[in-house]
């Protein structure tokens, strides 16, 4: 079965998909704890199951259980087998008996709901293998390392595979001080304008908008159901440069941010800025001990603020294969928005309406 969780589908066509999948009839999905398929010689009935992934926060899942209570007996069953938190559970989705893996993680919740006497549900939660790096915890130093170093070393320890791309500073001494992993890793790619996210079994510390080829095109009226996009001049910054002290030189630090990299053609916020208003300037204070450092976190606030020109969200037919972290190419809607996007999150849903995928979406060119 293949792993959706795996960053690696691109170019990916409505014409492939739709005969990939049948012409998207049938949504199906199965569900999976401690490794073993639910439904296999029981009666369980899930009513909808849906996927969260996000390069902000934690991944999850989430389903409903409709008929868990036993009128006769007054109990519920499966509890000790399915419906346990602490348990490994996996998700597939698709169409039919074309399903690939979305999702993989810990069941983290378990909540009873009773309306009525005949109305009952379990719904299960869960959350991906960031559950591992967020408990706990610790304060270390570290030596003569670079961040990408220290990232690959603590996603390693949690046991999961570190998709690290190279820093380039070699620090004196990190210091993890009372934060947890997760924390420490989100520290570490800020200050670097990396990203930090969990993908599956995957954790990726990485330079953002490296590969920006789209894994699938959404056309309007095709496979595009709805769509809502806005451009917001508001939080665009001009010339940004951070300024510290070097305590070696007993000189100032100035620290500018390199050029946007952009996610498709266009013009960056900081154009459309200094067309309005000539140079502007956003300076910000720092504890950069070095120029390459001061010129790194420069770049990573100049990056951060760039990705809030362009928001919006798109639903389409559920496509298993997207997930946060790609890009999505819109087509059917004018030059103006025929552009690719990122994606910052992606909901997968499939209840008694059918099989929708629902993307928050981003860009940094208008």
């Amino acid at each position: 079965m293949a792993d959706y969780t795996v960053l690696n589908q691109q170019g990916l066509t409505f014409g492939g998909l739709s005969k990939q999948y049948g012409d998207f009839f049938v949504p199906s999905f199965e569900v999976k704890v401690g490794g073993n398929k639910i439904g296999d010689g029981i009666d369980m009935v899930i009513a909808s199951v849906s996927v969260d992934t996000s390069l902000e926060k934690a991944d999850t899942c989430s389903f409903t259980v409709t008929n868990a209570f036993d009128i006769e007996s007054r109990e519920f069953k499966w509890l000790d087998q399915y419906l346990t938190i602490g348990k490994e559970v996996q998700i597939d989705m698709g169409y039919k008996d074309k399903l690939g893996t979305v999702f993989h993680g810990y069941i983290t919740s378990v909540r009873y709901e009773l309306s009525s006497w005949d109305q009952t549900s379990i719904v299960v939660s869960g959350m991906d293998y960031s559950f591992k790096l967020m408990k706990g915890i610790k304060s270390k130093v570290f030596s003569k390392v670079k961040d990408s170093d220290v990232a690959s070393q603590v996603i390693s320890s949690a046991g999961l595979t570190a998709k690290v791309d190279t820093t380039t500073i070699v620090h004196d001494m990190i210091q993890q001080v009372g934060i947890s992993d997760y924390q420490f890793l989100s520290w570490l790619a800020d200050r670097n304008g990396y990203e930090f996210f969990v993908s599956g079994k995957n954790v990726h510390f990485r330079k953002m908008h490296q590969n920006k080829s789209p894994s699938v095109t959404l056309t309007w009226a095709q496979n595009l159901i709805s769509l809502y996009k806005e451009d917001d001049l508001n939080d665009q910054a001009g010339v940004v440069k951070v300024r510290s002290w070097d305590y070696k030189t007993k000189q100032v630090l100035t620290g500018q941010a390199s050029a946007i990299s952009k996610v498709d053609s266009g013009q960056d916020g900081k154009t459309v800025l200094g067309n309005v208003l000539g140079t502007v300037e956003d300076n910000y204070m720092s504890e950069a001990r070095t120029q390459a450092q001061a010129d790194a976190e420069a770049t990573a606030i100049q990056s951060s603020k760039a990705m809030k020109l362009v928001s919006g969200e798109a639903t389409c037919i559920g496509i298993p294969q997207i997930r946060a972290g790609q890009y999505v190419q819109l087509a059917g809607l004018g030059s103006k928005l025929n552009k690719v996007y990122y994606v910052i999150s992606a909901r997968h849903n499939i209840d008694e309406s059918g099989y929708t995928t629902t993307l928050t979406i981003g860009g940094n060119v208008v």
